[in-house]
């Protein structure tokens, strides 16, 4: 795959943060400077630098004379992370919740009851398009960072718990928190928030090994 010449890093970034969001790349995975010059076609300047921004993100971790790996945290720290996560994006919604444009929660809710080939694809994308609506219309450019920020990182996990719920299920925990946000009923919405984002901590939990 070749970039385009013009921020190699930036596109270089982008490109492994989708593939590590989206289960591509999982964690544990190892990874070098030379394989992603050669995979992205680019120098090692730009390798390096978006190497670098994934691990800010703290998706990435370099070990010394080994390359780099994607992080494998322990499972006390994803229930941290998640924990952090669920208590800010409770906070971000409080603020969004009567900001959010009702007609992109309704473009949300139609895609899930839509029928499509491929529901868990369409469901995961309404999931990030929903927790982004939250974090972009909270009204405070700091919470929205933070929150972007443990949104990445939490993110490779989420394929944990869409192999081990049904698509189904997950679908409509979707679906009526949107709801509930389209009536502008705050405090279920909060509990509804509060508690999807610690289901999916409790799955990993549930694992045992990351």
């Amino acid at each position: 795959m070749k970039l385009k010449r013009y921020s190699l890093a930036e596109q270089a970034y982008r490109e492994m943060l989708k593939q590590i969001i989206s289960g591509q790349w999982q964690a544990g995975d190892k990874m070098t400077e030379e394989s992603l010059c050669e995979h992205f076609k680019i120098s090692r300047t730009p390798a390096r630098e978006a190497l670098m921004s994934l691990t800010r993100d703290g998706l990435v971790e370099r070990q010394p004379r080994c390359g780099w790996r994607i992080c494998s945290p322990t499972t006390e720290q994803v229930y941290e992370l998640f924990e952090c996560r669920r208590q800010i994006e409770c906070l971000a919604l409080k603020s969004a919740i009567d900001n959010i444009p009702e007609e992109k929660l309704e473009a949300l809710k139609e895609a899930l009851l839509s029928e499509t080939e491929s529901p868990k694809r369409i469901s995961l994308q309404v999931d990030d398009d929903l927790h982004q609506l939250i974090a972009d219309h909270c009204g405070n450019s700091y919470l929205k960072n933070i929150l972007e920020r443990l949104s990445r990182q939490s993110s490779p996990f989420r394929y944990f718990r869409t192999d081990s719920d049904s698509t189904e299920k997950i679908q409509q925990e979707r679906l009526t928190l949107i709801e509930e946000m389209l009536n502008k009923n705050t405090d279920k919405a909060l509990k509804l928030l509060s508690d999807h984002i610690a289901q999916g901590r409790k799955i990993l939990e549930d694992r045992k090994t990351l």
